[in-house]
């Protein structure tokens, strides 16, 4: 690696080109290949530490007390329904009702509507299909009787 940027450094100082060789270069620099040395590794001593059992003491066990609890009746107050809230509640209901109600008349009368529009496609198509039929037959006539004229021609 610092071989790289040591001749990539020469390269730069000396104005030469890419493609020339390292070892002319550095000839021409007057420098010698320099020499990077790792430091040598030197293993660290260790020492086992030695073993030594901890002393331990096993608790007593004591039986925890226990006191049942007490139940206690939840206290329920209904709620007061004065005429002013009934009221109201019978309109919401009214207004929920009246809703629904509506919701299915929309919904069945845009079932009726796509039922309708199907029934209109349907009668058109067999419109159709009959006026094809009608206007093969009227071609096919057509065609008969000017084959019949061109053979009394001929004759």
């Amino acid at each position: 690696m610092l071989n790289s940027i040591h001749h990539g450094g020469v390269r730069l100082c000396t104005g030469a080109y890419k493609s020339s060789p390292t070892e002319s270069m550095l000839v021409d620099a007057e420098f010698e290949e320099p020499k990077f040395e790792e430091p040598e590794f030197v293993e660290p001593e260790f020492e086992e530490p030695e073993f030594v059992e901890p002393e331990f003491e096993e608790p007593e066990f004591v039986e925890p007390e226990f006191e049942e609890p007490e139940f206690v009746e939840p206290e329920y107050e209904e709620p007061e329904l004065s005429n002013q809230n009934l009221k109201n509640q019978n309109l919401r209901n009214k207004n929920l009702r009246n809703h629904s109600l509506r919701n299915r008349k929309s919904k069945n009368h845009n079932l009726r509507n796509q039922s309708l529009r199907n029934q209109n496609l349907m009668n058109q198509s067999l419109r159709n299909q009959s006026l094809r039929k009608q206007n093969f037959r009227n071609q096919s006539l057509r065609n008969q009787n000017l084959r019949n004229q061109n053979l009394r021609n001929q004759n």
